[in-house]
């Protein structure tokens, strides 16, 4: 199963930009184990177990993420700020909240359709395609993912990939020409692998979604805010 959940990620300690999103997914699963235990206390089990499916596929990506830190050692080197300007801080995720208002609309998956043909273009990315792709990327979490309520894992992937797609435009401007193609390389292999978890974080969202219809926020009380 190859499955690589990114978000955004700030504030490194010291020594650490080697190897951001290994310390992103740890700080990410060590919080999933806690809220996992917060909707026990609380009653919640099958948002327990909802968080047990998260965090067993956070087990299970990261081998990826040692990957994707691997690729981009040597941009790195030169200042370039991969993968580590492209992660938020688990610092920002929402408070957590037993329970919540529920929400006024029903659960409604994004168009299959749509998403089908958005995934096949990830699968295929080249880099003269990252202003079309982040496009659709972004016309789809408007339009099919506005209701907050819902779909917060699937918003999350497409958020990811919108951010890295952005600075990937900036950083052709300033990488070193015997680097380019590594930049290249790189932002292919992380797109690539975000569409592959689409697949996965669909099944995750629907079975959230009776629980979060009911007001608990499982998985969207959970992930970062990303200013994409």
């Amino acid at each position: 199963m190859k499955l690589l959940i990114l978000s955004l990620f700030i504030a490194l300690p010291v020594g650490a930009h080697e190897k951001c999103t290994v310390i992103h997914l740890k700080e990410a699963m060590n919080l999933n184990r806690e809220r996992r235990e917060l909707y026990r206390v609380d009653g919640n089990r099958d948002a327990a177990n909802v968080m047990n499916k998260l965090i067993l596929l956070e087990k299970v990506m990261l081998p990826f993420t040692y990957s994707l830190d691997r690729s981009v050692r040597q941009l790195q080197a030169t200042g370039m700020g991969m993968w580590c300007d492209d992660l938020v801080s688990m610092q920002t995720v929402p408070a957590y909240q037993a329970s919540a208002e529920a929400p006024a609309h029903e659960y409604r998956a994004p168009n299959a359709k749509t998403l089908k043909s958005l995934k096949r273009k990830m699968k295929k990315f080249e880099i003269n395609q990252s202003e079309e792709l982040y496009l659709q990327i972004s016309q789809l979490i408007s339009i099919d993912l506005a209701d907050h309520h819902y779909n917060c894992l699937t918003r999350h992937f497409l958020e990811s990939a919108a951010k890295s797609l952005a600075a990937t435009r900036e950083r052709l401007d300033i990488v070193p020409g015997e680097l380019k193609s590594d930049l290249e390389r790189a932002t292919k292999k992380l797109i690539k692998q975000l569409a592959m978890s689409l697949r996965f974080a669909q099944s995750i969202d629907q079975s959230a979604a009776p629980i979060q219809a009911r007001g608990v926020p499982v998985l969207c009380q959970e992930m970062p805010p990303i200013d994409w």
